[in-house]
């Protein structure tokens, strides 16, 4: 009896065994045919992106909104910042004269900085010099000076003579102008 019991567990052991081998080769196979159709079919598509919506039109503002150019009075102003205006001119406004007067070696002529303005008054162009003095010969003598150095061989190899103004004729200026 005790050999037939034992020969009954072996046997149900050698069963179970077998259904155990049996369902993994089921399962492997499943798992073979589930990759083989896998490979076979394509791969899905990608999602198509999603739509960018469209921003709406901005209104334009027309309360109140400020100019896109600054006024003239707020441009003469930032100019008086930007090229140190002093206030003077000379020829009636064509030159604005800039910073400190500074005074010639001989002592008798003022020296200054100066820009030709446009024709709203604001400076334009590079920085020219103006020297002013009230001793008309002495500056009209000089400026025929320049006009035979800087018009035979040597142009260009001095300073540039702008214009001589006879009569300063400005604010803040006297006497006659030499401009280079």
């Amino acid at each position: 009896a005790k050999k037939e019991a034992a020969a009954a567990k072996k046997a149900e052991a050698a069963a179970a065994a077998a259904a155990a081998k049996k369902a993994e080769a089921a399962a492997a196979a499943a798992a073979a045919k589930k990759q083989a159709s896998a490979a076979a079919k394509p791969a899905p598509a990608a999602p198509a992106p999603a739509p960018v919506p469209v921003p709406a039109p901005v209104k334009a503002v027309t309360t109140n909104a400020a100019p896109a150019t600054p006024s003239l009075k707020e441009q003469a102003r930032q100019a008086k910042i930007d090229f140190a205006l002093n206030g003077k001119d000379v020829g009636g406004g064509k030159y604005l004269l800039s910073g400190n007067m500074l005074r010639s070696t001989s002592g008798k002529s003022q020296i200054y900085n100066a820009y030709k303005a446009d024709s709203d008054g604001l400076p334009t162009g590079p920085r020219l010099t103006v020297k002013l003095s009230s001793n008309f010969e002495r500056l009209e003598q000089e400026s025929r000076n320049y006009d035979k150095v800087t018009g035979g061989l040597f142009s260009g190899s001095f300073v540039k003579k702008v214009e001589y103004l006879p009569e300063a004729n400005g604010k803040g200026a006297a006497g006659s102008a030499l401009v280079l």
